[in-house]
């Protein structure tokens, strides 16, 4: 499985506008099927996302979405407290992408598709993680996280946009974050020289 991506929309969605998704969903997939009626969840495979600004033309890439339960509903109350008071409002729906592969063009194209759903729905993106900087060779070997915090503040504060940390507990006494940024970061994100999206 590869990296996720999660639009959290200012409004809710109607039939229409998910019509509407699922539509622009077929113009660029070679095939795309329900894979659960419960959730509303679809499977697709990309094969040429040249409109997106973006060339591929390799095999069909396999993505999942779902318009599913928002994840800020199971989290907690001062993690949405922050992302209200960051962007100044709080989600109402959600659209959840996931790249069924983890190669390079998986990664680029799921940040197109997250931009342009972003765009047009009035969204933000939730990263599902952190934006971690490269990483230095003597600590290629060590345990996972591979930098500190701070060090993820340092890098990302160079790339324009809005970012928002978030902070969870992993386990008793121990701390990480995830990030939640608006379209105008993950535009400049995307031109990004270590661009990734989160595995």
């Amino acid at each position: 499985m590869g990296p996720s991506v999660n639009i959290m929309l200012k409004g809710k969605l109607d039939d229409a506008q998910k019509e509407e998704i699922i539509a622009f969903l077929r113009k660029i997939s070679s095939n795309i099927e329900k894979s659960n009626y419960e959730t509303c969840s679809y499977n697709f495979w990309i094969e040429n996302v040249s409109f997106l600004g973006y060339t591929y033309n390799g095999i069909g890439l396999p993505f999942g979405m779902n318009f599913s339960i928002p994840e800020y509903e199971k989290t907690e109350e001062h993690q949405i407290n922050k992302i209200k008071n960051y962007f100044g409002f709080t989600p109402m729906d959600e659209i959840a992408i996931t790249a069924f592969f983890n190669d390079a063009d998986s990664h680029r194209i799921l940040g197109h598709l997250a931009l342009i759903l972003a765009e047009k729905y009035d969204g933000l993106i939730d990263l599902t993680g952190a934006i971690t900087p490269p990483i230095k060779e003597d600590r290629a070997i060590k345990e996972y996280p591979y930098c500190t915090i701070k060090e993820i503040r340092n890098f990302v504060c160079k790339v324009e946009g809005k970012i928002c940390e978030i902070e969870y507990e992993v386990k008793e006494g121990k701390k990480w974050i995830y990030h939640v940024v608006d379209t105008t970061f993950l535009k400049n994100w995307l031109k990004h020289s270590h661009f990734h999206m989160i595995k």
